[in-house]
């Protein structure tokens, strides 16, 4: 039986979909990201603004200043989390076997569907009339568009953007990978991070900056019915150092008074403000069922 596999990437998906949401902007620039006016980077860019190089995770300030008529957008992403929801369906009624990398991103496992094709030109052949339907049915039902599989015929030259790892790539584009499709549904890790306006060492900012975090990574844990039994925190000087420290815990916490404490514990014991933050994380890892048992730490 001919192994199939669909690689789906939405494309410019947050950019899109504010685009999709607001006609307005259609046709225009639109960065993904923080004002150029405060301190934040770029989260996404649609295709006009990749034009002037803007790209993700590039400061604010640098995106404005390589596309002066860029539409800036904060990012809500309830709405993109809401929005893969119901991409993620459509794929659904494809296969049951999808493996999620991310809210736009997806690897289908479509090999059932194409047991009886005995060679794999064929089965190629056969497979590109349903890669057109899925794109098909996600601009018809959600008004965007997406990608599958365009490694194959692309004529740019992928050392120049992926460097070494370009031949590995194209023999993967062409099936050459025996990697199984992740079909868990399990959160490998969860992260929330703040960066400042002005870089900060005062104290009661930066604990009020750790429950806001601590709050939204535990709601996350909440919603997902799980505990964590590691703990992250994440720090970025004014020179864009960044160093990371963690803490393994023997019952999962669950709260966010338990991660605020935790997250206070790791600043304390690496003395990590020892100058002023640009930016700081809290991250959660080695994710587990939670349990009735607490956390007691010495005070």
């Amino acid at each position: 039986m001919p192994r199939v596999i669909f690689h789906v990437d939405m494309d410019a998906f947050y950019a899109s979909v504010e685009q999709r949401d607001h006609p307005e902007y259609r046709g225009k620039p639109v960065i993904v990201g923080s004002p150029p006016d405060q301190r934040g980077v770029v989260c996404a860019a649609s295709y006009e603004a990749r034009k002037f190089r803007v790209r993700s995770a590039m400061p604010s300030r640098t995106a404005a200043r390589l596309c002066p008529a860029g539409i800036f957008v904060r990012p809500r992403m309830d709405a993109y989390r809401a929005e893969s929801k119901l991409i993620m369906a459509i794929l659904e009624s494809f296969t049951p076997a999808v493996e999620k990398v991310s809210v736009d991103e997806a690897y289908l496992d479509m090999s059932e569907s194409f047991k009886t094709v005995p060679e794999q030109d064929d089965a190629l052949t056969t497979a590109l009339p349903v890669a057109a339907e899925i794109k098909r049915r996600i601009a018809e039902e959600r008004k965007l568009t997406a990608s599958i599989g365009d490694l194959q015929a692309t004529a740019i030259d992928l050392h120049e953007l992926v460097g070494s790892f370009a031949m590995k790539l194209r023999e993967r584009a062409f099936g050459n990978d025996d990697r199984p499709v992740d079909l868990s549904d399990e959160r490998k890790s969860i992260s929330a991070e703040n960066t400042f306006l002005n870089d900060t060492d005062d104290r009661p900012t930066l604990r009020a900056a750790l429950k806001e975090l601590a709050s939204d990574v535990a709601d996350t844990l909440s919603q997902h019915e799980l505990g964590a039994l590691t703990v992250q925190v994440k720090v970025r000087y004014s020179d864009f150092t960044t160093l990371t420290r963690q803490v393994r815990v023997e019952e999962p916490v669950t709260t966010s008074n338990e991660i605020y404490r935790l997250a206070c514990f790791l600043l304390a014991r690496d003395e990590l403000v020892k100058s002023p933050l640009r930016l700081i994380g809290i991250g959660l890892s080695t994710l587990v069922p939670p349990t009735r048992h607490q956390l007691l730490l010495p005070i």
